[in-house]
Parts: C-alpha cells; sequence; structure tokens
C-alpha cells in the first residue's frame, strides 16, 4: 500500500517543522537534514500503517 500525495505534503510540513525546531535550539545543518528525513520516514510508515 502507498501513501497518498497529500499525506506526502503532510509528512514534508511535520519533517520541515522538526527542522526547524532544530535550527532554533542550536542544532547543527547535518543533524537537522538526519531529524528531516527520520521524521519524515517515520511520518510516511505511520500513515501508511494506519490507511484502511
Amino acid at each position: 500500500m502507498t501513501v497518498a500525495a497529500g499525506q506526502n505534503g503532510y509528512c514534508a510540513s511535520v519533517a520541515r517543522q522538526r527542522a526547524r525546531d532544530a535550527a532554533y535550539n542550536g542544532i547543527g545543518d547535518d543533524m537537522q537534514k538526519q531529524i528531516y528525513a527520520r521524521t519524515y520516514a517515520d511520518c510516511v510508515a505511520w500513515k501508511t500503517k494506519s490507511m484502511p
């Protein structure tokens, strides 16, 4: 099962916010990228599991 494009947009938005939170708290660029990537992947995985 795949996640619809709109849901990927949601996950991208959530991931951007987490990365911005990290930047605001002084976390470096490399870690911000890791936070974005992991948050996005976790969100997509969760959305995929919770779809009927």
